[in-house]
C-alpha cells in the first residue's frame, strides 16, 4: 500500500510513496511545476491510491484517515476526487453499497446525474 509521507499544503502536493519504495512523480512538487503527465498521474491516484486506502482500512476496523491533499490544491479537484474515492470504497467495503452510491464523483449531484440520458 502506498504510504503519506508529508501531507501537501496549498502550494505543494503531499509526498506519497509507493510500495516498492518511490514516490509518484507528482510528490512534493508545486502546482505551478506540474506538467500534463504529473496531472493525469496524480488524478490516476485520486481514483486508484484513494480507492485502495479506503478499502484496506476499512477492512481493517480503522477509522477514516486524513485527506493528503490540501483543499485549495490546483483548485480543490484532487482534495475532493481523492475524498470521493476513499470515502466510496470505505462503504463498499463495509458492504454499505447503496450509500457508497450516494457519494457523488467530481462534484455532481444526484439530480444531475438523474438528468443525463442513459
Amino acid at each position: 500500500m502506498d504510504t503519506v509521507e508529508k501531507v501537501g499544503d496549498a502550494e505543494f502536493a503531499p509526498v506519497i510513496i509507493k510500495p516498492e519504495g518511490r514516490p509518484y512523480c507528482w510528490s512534493g512538487k508545486t502546482a505551478m511545476t506540474m506538467t500534463k503527465f504529473d496531472l493525469e498521474d496524480l488524478y490516476q491516484f485520486c481514483m486508484d491510491g484513494a480507492s485502495e486506502m479506503g478499502i484496506e482500512s476499512a477492512l481493517a476496523g480503522e477509522p477514516e484517515g486524513p485527506n493528503p491533499f490540501h483543499p485549495n490544491f490546483l483548485l480543490g479537484m484532487p482534495y475532493r476526487a481523492f475524498g470521493a474515492f476513499y470515502r466510496r470504497s470505505r462503504l463498499q467495503a463495509s458492504g454499505s453499497w447503496k450509500e457508497a452510491q450516494s457519494i457523488c464523483l467530481f462534484g455532481e449531484t444526484s439530480h444531475e446525474r438523474a438528468a443525463v440520458p442513459v
